[in-house]
């Protein structure tokens, strides 16, 4: 699996999950476990370096806006990066996939 592989599947996953039966695109997170939205988290955690956008999370896992993707991450003590801290940082926040 390449640098991108990981989020690729996901990318994948996701376009074939985020789907209603008459193609309008649903809440992720109402059609599967949360269980499943950290394994997806964790994947594009690994994938993705230095940062991962909290834009591409929101828009991957189909939050209705950025306040609620923030909602999701906060209880992981993620770290973040930028002067308005607009992506996770994956090295530093790597430490934390243990407690997920």
């Amino acid at each position: 699996m390449g640098r991108l592989g990981g989020a690729a599947e996901a990318s994948r996953f996701l376009a074939e999950e985020n789907a209603s039966p008459g193609g309008e695109p649903c809440s992720l997170l109402s059609g599967l476990p949360l269980s499943a939205c950290l394994i997806i988290f964790s994947s594009c955690l690994h994938s993705f370096r230095p940062a991962l956008p909290v834009s591409y999370l929101q828009a991957e896992l189909a939050f209705e806006g950025e306040a609620a993707c923030r909602a999701f991450l906060e209880p992981l003590g993620l770290s973040y990066t930028g002067p308005d801290n607009s992506s996770v940082d994956c090295r530093l926040s790597l430490a934390q996939l243990p407690a997920f």
